[in-house]
Formats: C-alpha cells, structure tokens, sequence
C-alpha cells in the first residue's frame, strides 16, 4: 500500500510539473500574456511605409475598403479579403476597430495572420474590445500608437481612439482637435474612430466630438462598433456619420475619394 501511495503522489505531481512548465500548452489563451512575437510588432508602421510607395503626393482619386468589428469571425473576415483582393482598384484598407473579442494574444495573431492575405497595405484604430484582458498593450505592440495620422494623396486620415469604458480613460481630445485643424490645404480631413458619439459609450463627451468636427468644418466621420452598415446625418447639420459592418454580416464598405467628393457604398458578399 505504501508503494501504491508513493506511486500516486508521484504521478500527481508530475502532471502538476507538466501544467506548470508547458506553457505554451496549458495557457495560450491565458489573459495575461502579453508578449508578442517581434515579427507581429508594429504592423501599422510597416504598412504605412508600403502606402509610401503608392502616394502620389497629388489630388488624385482613391478608393478605400473599410472593416470593423471582425471580433472571432475570422472565416468570414478571410472570405471579405478574397473578396476585396479581386478588386484592383482599392488602394488601402482601414479596420475600425475591435480585431479581437477578448483581447487575448491568439486572437490578435489570428487577426494579423489573416489579415496578412489581404495584397494591399491596411491601418487599425483600436476598438472597445481591444483593450479586454492585456489587449491594450498587446495592440500597441502589434500595431503602435493609439492616435495617429497619414496623408494619402492630398487626403489627411486622423485615427483616433475615443473608447472610455473599456479603456477607463478619457480621449485625447487635444490631440484630436489639433490634428483636425487642416492648415496644409488638404483636399480634405477624414476622422476615423471606432465609437460613433452618438453611441452610449460616448454619452460624456457626443458634444465635444461634433463640436470638433463641425468647427473645423469636415463633413464625413467613420467608425465601427455598431457591426451594422449605416450613413446617417445625426445632428441634421450635412455631417456624414458612416458606421462600418461587421463581416459577421458578410459585408464591408467602400470609401471612394477624388477631388470632386466622396461616396461610400455598403458592399455584400
């Protein structure tokens, strides 16, 4: 009996060593990893130095496809990039916002791996979602600033991260009006941001965020969060609110810019 019990704690506690010292298998979904793979790092910054190459520095039209919200519908977010890569005429792509549904590692690799098949160049905005379990830092990792901005073709794109629940931290709105203010004469300015202020989420602050786009006189802002396609004039004063669909509904939007305007078209597939 002695024998038998020596046997059993034995074995017990080499499966407590196998739990412990197999990571990799035992937590890979754990909330509280939060290191990447360097080749994951900085995906916005890569992919803005490939928009480089493209920018004819001039008003020229362009046409932008727009994501949000894939969350875990990865299937269905790799069926949208086969659909957009048949489309030549795309220059870019913008997600807005909540890549992942928990903020966990694997679901941003499983993002970026599958946003790896899509041939042009894509930026992120970080959604609500995003900043669940260590996501806020895992996102910074993966893709950088949380607030930043590029010029193609004469077009400013200001991205900018106004989720508070989630984050638990009030928007940069000092950046964000600084960054909307278009002294470099360019053709336009286009917010992008993952919660529409008329959301809940931005109940404190819907009055700022409309105060500052109409102020500076911009007449369209994107964003996500809603998962369902809408193009709405809110405060009935002519500025576009366009939310972007989730490809859990198979759909995604199409932003064409020249310098005659602008028009977005919900696209199904």
């Amino acid at each position: 009996m002695k024998i038998l019990n020596a046997i059993c704690r034995l074995a017990f506690f080499l499966f407590l060593a196998a739990v412990f010292f197999s990571c990799d298998t035992w937590f890979a979904y754990s909330p509280y990893e939060a290191q990447l793979d360097p080749f994951y790092h900085a995906t916005n910054s890569k992919n803005l130095e490939r928009l480089k190459a493209l920018n004819s520095g001039d008003s020229r039209a362009f046409k932008v496809a727009l994501l949000s919200d894939p969350h875990y519908h990865y299937g269905k977010l790799e069926d949208a990039i086969a659909h957009i890569n048949q489309d030549s005429s795309y220059a870019f792509a913008l997600v807005g916002g909540d890549l992942t549904e928990n903020g966990l590692k694997q679901e941003f690799v499983f993002f970026h791996e599958t946003m790896a098949r899509l041939r042009i160049p894509y930026l992120t905005v970080i959604g609500n979602h995003d900043y669940l379990s260590n996501g806020e830092v895992l996102y910074q990792q993966m893709y950088g600033s949380y607030n930043y901005t590029f010029v193609f073709n004469n077009v400013k794109f200001v991205l900018f991260d106004n989720n508070t629940i989630e984050s638990e931290k009030e928007p940069d709105f000092e950046w964000f009006a600084e960054e909307l203010v278009n002294n470099n004469g360019y053709d336009r300015v286009v917010p992008v941001a993952h919660i529409p202020p008329y959301d809940v989420q931005m109940e404190r602050y819907h009055k700022k965020y409309h105060e500052l786009i109409a102020r500076n006189q911009i007449p369209l802002s994107i964003h996500g969060h809603r998962h369902d396609f809408s193009e709405e004039h809110v405060y009935g004063d002519g500025i576009r609110y366009v939310t972007i669909s989730s490809p859990q509904k198979r759909t995604y939007t199409a932003l064409s810019i020249s310098p005659q305007g602008v028009d977005v078209r919900k696209i199904e597939y």
